[in-house]
C-alpha cells in the first residue's frame, strides 16, 4: 500500500501483486479487494479462470458467477442455500427503461450516447479517460522483496478532485481482459437485480483509466472522508472447477426484481 497522505483526507486504493503473470487459460487468478469506508470493512474476492468469472461478497452472503460471452449470471445466496439465474441478453431491452437503469446511467462515466458499459462494450477512449495524464515511471518494491515497474497517472476533475494512479504496464494485457467484463457485469447486475459486485468508486476508477496504463496498483484521490482499499493478486496453478458451479444442495429461487423482465 502507499503511505498515508497528510493534510486532506483521501481515498487510497492499492494492489499488491504476488505470483507470476501466468496465462489465465491455465491457471486461476484470485484478486481480493479489502475495502474500508466510514468504519465499514469488507473483503471482496474476484476469481477468473479462462472465460469464467466469480465474485464473492461474504458481507452480503452472496457469490455471483458470470460468463461474459453467454452473458449469463448466477447468484448464490449463502444465507438460505438458494440460487437464481438470468441471461442479460434476454432482459437487456426491458432493463433500459427501468428507473434503476436510468439512475445508474446517470452516474456512469459513459452516458448512453457514448455507448455506456451496461449495454455496450466500453470504448477505448471514453470521455473520462481524457482526464488522465501520464507523469513518470518508477521502480517500487513489492511484498515478495522484488520490484515492479509502476507508472504514475494523474487526473484533475472539478467534481471528483485530484486523482493519482500508480499502474503496472506489464499487466496491461491481462488487466484489459478482466476490467471490461467486471465493470459491465457490475453495472448490469445493479440494473437487473439491484445488487453490486464492487463499490462504485472502485468501478469508476477502473473504467476511466486509459487501457494502456495497465493494472492500477494504487489510486489516491481527495474526498471529504477517508476510504481505503487494497487488492491482493495471486495466481493459483491448480484451478478448482467447483468455484464456478452451483452447489448440489442449493435450490433454485426467483427474484422479484426480475418479474416482468424475463421470458
Amino acid at each position: 500500500m502507499g503511505k498515508a497522505i497528510k493534510g486532506n483526507r483521501a481515498i487510497v486504493f492499492g494492489i499488491w501483486v504476488f505470483g507470476t503473470t501466468a496465462p489465465l487459460n491455465c491457471a486461476t487468478l484470485r484478486e481480493t479487494l479489502f475495502w474500508q469506508e466510514n468504519g465499514h470493512k469488507e473483503a471482496i474476492t474476484l476469481w477468473v479462470s479462462g472465460k469464467q468469472f466469480r465474485v464473492d461478497r461474504p458481507a452480503e452472503a452472496l457469490s455471483v458467477l458470470f460468463d461474459p460471452e453467454t452473458e449469463r449470471f448466477t447468484g448464490l445466496e449463502h444465507r438460505d442455500g438458494r440460487y437464481w439465474a438470468f441471461c442479460w441478453s434476454k432482459i437487456e431491452k426491458l432493463c433500459r427503461n427501468t428507473e434503476q437503469a436510468k439512475e445508474i446511467m446517470s452516474v456512469s462515466p459513459w452516458p448512453e450516447e457514448r455507448r455506456s458499459p451496461p449495454f455496450y462494450p466500453p470504448s477505448v477512449q471514453g470521455p473520462d479517460r481524457d482526464l488522465w495524464h501520464g507523469k513518470k515511471l518508477v521502480w517500487r518494491p513489492v511484498p515478495n522483496g522484488e520490484k515492479d515497474q509502476r507508472f504514475l497517472w494523474k487526473a484533475v476533475d472539478p467534481e471528483r478532485g485530484s486523482l493519482e494512479a500508480w499502474c503496472v504496464p506489464s499487466l496491461s494485457q491481462e488487466w484489459q481482459g478482466i476490467v471490461g467484463p467486471v465493470c459491465r457485469a457490475t453495472r448490469r447486475l445493479r440494473i437487473a437485480v439491484i445488487r453490486s459486485l464492487f463499490p462504485e468508486k472502485v468501478i469508476t476508477v477502473w473504467e476511466t483509466l486509459p487501457l494502456k496504463a495497465g493494472q492500477p496498483v494504487e489510486v489516491v484521490w481527495t474526498e471529504p472522508k477517508k476510504i481505503s482499499a487494497r487488492l491482493i493478486r495471486e495466481v493459483l496453478t491448480e484451478p478448482n472447477p467447483r468455484l464456478f458451479q452451483v452447489p448440489s444442495n442449493y435450490v433454485p429461487t426467483h427474484l422479484a426484481a426480475l418479474e416482468g423482465l424475463e421470458d
